[in-house]
Parts: C-alpha cells; structure tokens; sequence
C-alpha cells in the first residue's frame, strides 16, 4: 500500500513541476516578444545609420524579428539545459517555443495557412544550422569566422543589405552579447 501511495505521490510531483516550468516557459517568452522587437528595430535603425540603401519593407521587419527570434530561442536553449537539465529543460523549451510561436503566427504570419508547421520547420532548421558552429564567440572557436555569433551577425547584415560594411557587422554581434548577457540574468531569476 505505501509503495502505490509513493508512485502516486510522486506522479503527483512531477505534474506539479512540469506544470510550473510550463508557466515559467510561458511568462518568460511573454517578457521575450518586446526584447525581440527592440532588437529588430534597433539593428534596423543601425542599418539605416550605416547608410544602408536598402527601404525596409514590412516582410523585411518580419523576416529580421523571425531571425532574431529563433537565434535567440536557441540561445535560451542553451542557458535553460545549464539550468534546468535536459528533461525540465524541454518542458520550458517547448512551452516557451509554444507561446512564441503564438505570438509569431498573430503578429507576422496571419497570411500563411499551416503556420504552426512553417514556424516548427523554420525554427528547427535554424537550430540545426546554428548547432554546426564550434563556438558561440571567438574564445570558444578558437577561429575567426567560426562562431555563431559573427556567422549570424553576417546573416543580419545580408537581410539588411550591409554585408559587406566594415563596421555594422561587429556592432551587430556586440549588441547580440549584450542582449545575451541580459538574457542570462533574465532566465537566471526563473531557471534558479
């Protein structure tokens, strides 16, 4: 009798727990859309600073914000398994990916019929493509040009006609630091 007793209460437990995670998920990609959004204006109004001739059109702000976006969510990723361990962290994960998406397919995607599987898809290809790189930054690669950070400041500055400007491209990776360091202190406060 005490063993069923101990299963239940210990199903009851890890319920109890994914469902906290889960809403911690949730609040935290709430609090993350504006952060997303500052970003993807703050690199657009750098481009146009840099005398970028390209006109950013409304498909290109949603373009930007995406790629920020799911850069970003892989990030998060990374801080949530150092948190959170791998089974916690994808009840996060995918609650945070949920709540994101949500807002993506509201905001940016109302004009696609099988949103929820174009985001899915887009996402999980940009996790793939961000997973090959040794290194977030140069310490860790030990190679310049090898890490996700300038890799993907280079794909900011293709988007936003600035590819080959001498100087947007490591503004660009600076900021996506300091976002990062930001978002660390961020997810420390709800993955503690």
């Amino acid at each position: 009798m005490m063993k069923i007793l101990e299963r239940f209460l210990d199903k009851i437990d890890r319920i109890l727990n994914k469902k906290i995670i889960s809403e911690k998920g949730e609040k935290v990609a709430a609090q993350l859309m504006p952060l997303f959004a500052e970003q993807s204006e703050g690199i657009i109004s750098i481009a146009e600073a840099a005398k970028s001739e390209k006109v950013f059109t409304e498909q290109d702000e949603g373009e930007l914000f995406r790629e920020l976006t799911f850069f970003f969510i892989y990030i998060i990723d990374k801080i949530a398994i150092q948190y959170l361990g791998e089974q916690k962290r994808n009840v996060f994960m995918d609650a945070l990916r949920k709540k994101v998406f949500k807002i993506l397919s509201k905001n940016f995607l109302s004009k696609i019929l099988d949103v929820d599987n174009f985001l899915i898809s887009m996402c999980n290809e940009r996790l793939q493509e961000y997973s090959k790189y040794k290194g977030l930054v140069l310490e860790d690669a030990q190679e310049t040009g090898k890490t996700l950070y300038w890799e993907f400041s280079q794909k900011i500055g293709i988007l936003c006609g600035l590819e080959k400007h001498g100087v947007f491209i490591p503004i660009v990776e600076k900021r996506l630091l300091t976002t990062v360091v930001g978002l660390k202190n961020m997810l420390k406060k709800y993955l503690v």
